[in-house]
């Protein structure tokens, strides 16, 4: 009997199939699904091939161990792993699930635009409707981390992770000078630690400086250098050359106890994972 399924996106001797769980082998063979952490992967063992499909898209994870992501490990170890699919949305149903993580890879999610407590219900009943949704739905089905753009602080705003629950990073913001920067050590030093990042720290121009000048630039110098020595794990400005400055620092481990695609992987070295 021929197994293999009608022609979609392919991938290496992958077929992906319209969502994660229905990858099948192109040659046929059976393939199996399996977890190593909150990220998921389909192996083809006659092909020694493995692919990663997505991370936190079911929750059976959860019920497992490092024990059995070890195992997990074990059993794919010599095998080639497929790059994943870069390709663009033309190239497969939009409802497929792993076109879907690849999209929400290089994004961080922000459902409370918090600029001000003022005009506007009080935080507390923000983080109660966030909550609901977390105890309802889960988080977010891709590991894409979810945080405000706060009023100062969100640590400050909404607590830490013990009390807003759907916090997946923290982050400083809407304040201009060096004085802020205290705001993001202070994130560095909760427990259990989160990434953290300083939005917004300053636009060209701001604070009576003139928009492109030396005094300007200084500004711009201090939110990048301030925000990443005091603990940020990124922080990006308009200098007044009107190029973007960011930098990057040490991040510490999440909340999860193992980076994953935590900040799309690009912090992983810097946790120690």
């Amino acid at each position: 009997m021929d197994k293999r399924q009608p022609p979609g996106v392919q991938i290496g001797n992958f077929d992906m199939g319209e969502c994660f769980c229905e990858v099948t082998c192109r040659l046929g063979h059976d393939t199996r699904l399996f977890n190593i952490g909150r990220a998921h992967f389909v192996a083809c063992d006659r092909c020694r091939t493995c692919i990663w499909v997505g991370s936190n898209l079911m929750s059976g994870w959860r019920q497992e161990n490092e024990a059995v992501w070890e195992q997990n490990s074990r059993s794919v170890r010599g095998y080639r792993m497929v790059e994943p699919w870069r390709g663009g949305p033309s190239a497969c149903s939009p409802r497929s699930a792993c076109w879907a993580s690849y999209q929400a890879n290089i994004c961080l999610f922000s459902p409370i635009h918090f600029d001000s407590s003022g005009d506007t219900i009080p935080a507390a009943d923000w983080n109660a409707a966030a909550n609901a949704v977390i105890d309802a739905y889960d988080l977010p089905p891709f590991g894409t981390l979810a945080g405000t753009n706060p009023d100062a602080s969100s640590l400050r705003n909404w607590g830490h992770v013990d009390k807003a629950k759907w916090l997946g990073f923290h982050q400083i913001g809407n304040r201009r000078t060096h004085d802020s920067f205290a705001l993001l050590s202070e994130i560095f030093r909760a427990a259990p630690a989160v990434p953290a990042i300083n939005g917004e720290p300053y636009y060209d121009g701001m604070e009576n400086a003139e928009g492109g000048s030396e005094v300007a630039g200084l500004y711009c110098r201090s939110a990048m250098y301030g925000s990443v020595l005091s603990g940020g794990a990124g922080t990006s400005t308009e200098p007044e050359d009107g190029k973007a400055a960011s930098g990057a620092a040490r991040s510490r481990r999440p909340r999860n106890g193992r980076c994953g695609r935590c900040f799309r992987g690009r912090l992983r070295a810097r946790c120690g994972t």
